[in-house]
């Protein structure tokens, strides 16, 4: 299994409280090894198994009511 670091941009998100609700779902998914949210940039910085996509974490922070978009992935050893 490959490992991954893919960086999503995530709007919506105005006080310490949502970062950490944002880096609560990312951490809580199945293939998640570690999640870092920026809330200073807007985005989110997540390490995971290749089984994982930009689009199903995007939309698990998009269901919480934060609007998420992946914009960038690659091999985590790269």
């Amino acid at each position: 299994m490959t490992t991954r670091r893919t960086t999503l941009g995530v709007q919506g998100m105005t006080c310490n409280h949502c970062r950490e609700t944002v880096q609560t779902i990312l951490s809580a998914m199945p293939g998640v090894e570690k999640a870092s949210v920026d809330l200073e940039n807007a985005r989110a910085e997540v390490v995971h198994a290749d089984t994982v996509t930009g689009t199903q974490m995007a939309d698990a922070v998009s269901n919480a009511g934060f609007e998420a978009t992946p914009e960038s992935s690659a091999d985590a050893d790269t």
